[in-house]
């Protein structure tokens, strides 16, 4: 009977709540929900940015592995973007796109840079001597239509000269 008495008098103590503190160092002022829809808004782009690199994905769902890899890269850009800007300076910027955009790419650089997001994913060329190089979404590719026709340039018949000594280059496919 003591012995009875006295798992349920440690199970008692164990089981009895403990006492929980507010940590004072974590000072998160980011609502959940910015959060959730900044990481969402990054995923999308950052599977953008993936296709446009490889058109041949169009249409393909990331595999799950990938969809873990997209997510951890965009909590990343979210983190540093909250070390950044407080939550009232997010907010006042939200609506400018082109600053929010270009926020967003510096971070999401350094996080596949300095904190190795998307590795196999996004392959950075390192050894590119042109430093004016940007990636410029243009609107016409951020839309989220699905028009895939080809635009062939019209051929200019006013030069008039055609290397008759070379064969013709025929490509088949």
């Amino acid at each position: 009977m003591k012995l009875i008495c006295s798992v349920f008098l440690i199970f008692l103590l164990i089981s009895s709540p403990l006492k929980g503190e507010d940590n004072e160092t974590l000072t998160i002022d980011y609502p959940t929900k910015a959060i959730y829809q900044s990481i969402i808004g990054c995923y999308q782009g950052t599977h953008r940015w993936i296709v446009m690199s490889n058109p041949a994905l169009i249409g393909v769902t990331p595999p799950a592995g990938v969809q873990q890899n997209m997510t951890e890269h965009c909590f990343c850009v979210m983190d540093l973007v909250r070390k950044q800007m407080t939550y009232v300076e997010y907010l006042s910027k939200i609506f400018d796109t082109s600053y929010m955009g270009q926020l967003w790419m510096t971070n999401a650089l350094v996080c596949v840079k300095d904190h190795g997001t998307l590795q196999g994913i996004i392959i950075l060329d390192e050894d590119s001597s042109d430093n004016k190089t940007k990636l410029i979404l243009p609107s016409a590719q951020l839309d989220n239509s699905t028009d895939n026709s080809t635009i062939i340039p019209e051929e200019n018949d006013d030069s008039g000269e055609k290397n008759e000594g070379e064969q013709e280059t025929i490509f088949q496919g």
